[in-house]
């Protein structure tokens, strides 16, 4: 959208964003828009397979 010379309120607009983090992301202040937050679950992950897969289908076991 900078790209096409768009400005910074048809961006806000678009995209649903803050006009302070378009700004941030246009200037080059910011990279992490897109950072993958992890789950509470991941530390459970391989205990939940491992479970799962030897049959336990619920809660209570």
């Amino acid at each position: 959208m900078a790209g096409e010379d768009l400005p910074i309120k048809d961006i806000v607009r678009a995209t649903d964003l803050s006009r302070k983090l378009v700004r941030q992301i246009l200037r080059g202040e910011r990279e992490d828009l897109f950072r993958i937050r992890e789950s509470s679950l991941t530390p459970w992950l391989p205990r939940l397979d491992r479970e799962w897969n030897g049959g336990c289908r619920n809660g209570t076991g």
